[in-house]
């Protein structure tokens, strides 16, 4: 999972743009469900924070987070600490290609979803 996450984070960052900086991060993917889903596993993924001086001109994680769930194939994401967190874990090798080719809209879809 580390190593997908730095062959995509430049894809990811290009099409983000410069209102975010993106950067691959370990984290922990909870599993499990019912009324204690408390098991985590050690993951990794990609960390996407918003750039301060862009902040406000370009974009926000709500809006960025919407425009990736809009997309054909919609991207989860979870936001928290002031991140969009993409954990990687259920992104198989064979799907990086049709990941990175919708990624194209997602410029279009940002400034169409913003607040």
């Amino acid at each position: 999972m580390k190593a997908q996450a730095v062959r995509l984070r430049p894809i990811v960052q290009h099409a983000v743009g410069d209102a975010y900086e993106v950067s691959d991060a370990p984290l922990s993917s909870q599993i499990g469900s019912g009324a204690l889903p408390i098991d985590q596993l050690p993951s990794h993924g990609l960390a996407i924070r918003t750039v301060k001086a862009e902040r406000e001109a370009h974009g926000s994680l709500a809006s960025l987070e919407a425009a990736l769930r809009a997309l054909p194939r919609p991207v989860i994401g979870r936001i928290a600490e002031k991140t969009l967190w993409l954990d990687l874990r259920c992104l198989e090798a064979s799907d990086e290609a049709a990941f990175d080719t919708q990624l194209g809209a997602l410029t279009s879809l940002i400034v169409r979803l913003r607040p």
